[in-house]
């Protein structure tokens, strides 16, 4: 099993992960953007028999820029399992774009593929755009995919206002939540640094 964790910033404008995972192999992927500048991330994936792929990505992101991220798992064998999770909290006039896809081959008997996203949007200058596809060429298999993108849920805005917390408390203890919820694989220090990363990331963007 390949297990990686790692941490995407400013410096990082083009990223590519690129993995070709052979028969009983693993794999999960763990990614965390911040963003702030014009970012691409491309994620591609082929699972030969009884692989396995999990996914999951967080991005932060603030400023008037915009970001591509491009996901295709490609299922070539049997019994293959592929799995890819978005969270993101956007602010500040940024612009995303996610492109998802998993592609079930003739082979792929019984392969099961998802793909999911939810974002917040701190204001209203943001913007989020999903393509969720699947294309299958075999009949045996499941495929689903699903994506979501708001405002914080009234009725949590709500319950943490009449627990005296301000607007700005709420909005940044939401956003800070929804990043680390997707991070259940990370170990307790990985936690703590994203967590400070992102106390420091909200607080100099002034979202």
């Amino acid at each position: 099993m390949k297990n990686v964790f790692q941490i995407l910033d400013n410096r990082d404008r083009e990223n590519s992960f690129i993995y070709d995972i052979q028969e009983d192999e693993k794999v999960n992927l763990t990614l965390v953007l911040f963003c702030m500048r014009n970012t691409s991330l491309q994620i591609m994936v082929r699972l030969a028999e009884n692989a396995e792929f999990n996914g999951r990505v967080a991005i932060i992101a603030s400023g008037t820029h915009e970001i591509f991220v491009d996901y295709l798992a490609t299922h070539s064998g049997a019994n293959s399992k592929s799995n890819f999770l978005v969270r993101g909290v956007l602010a500040n006039g940024i612009k995303k774009q996610t492109k998802m896809k998993i592609a079930f081959r003739p082979s792929a008997t019984n392969a099961i593929g998802n793909e999911n996203e939810r974002i917040t949007l701190l204001d209203d200058s943001c913007q989020n755009i999903c393509m969720p596809i699947i294309e299958s060429s075999e009949e045996n298999m499941k495929g689903s995919h699903g994506m979501s993108s708001g405002k914080i849920n009234l009725d949590i805005y709500s319950y943490l206002a009449s627990r005296g917390l301000s607007d700005n408390q709420i909005r940044h203890l939401v956003a800070r939540s929804d990043i680390l919820s997707i991070l259940g694989n990370a170990d307790e220090n990985q936690l703590q640094l994203i967590s400070e990363k992102f106390d420091n990331f909200y607080e100099q963007n002034h979202v």
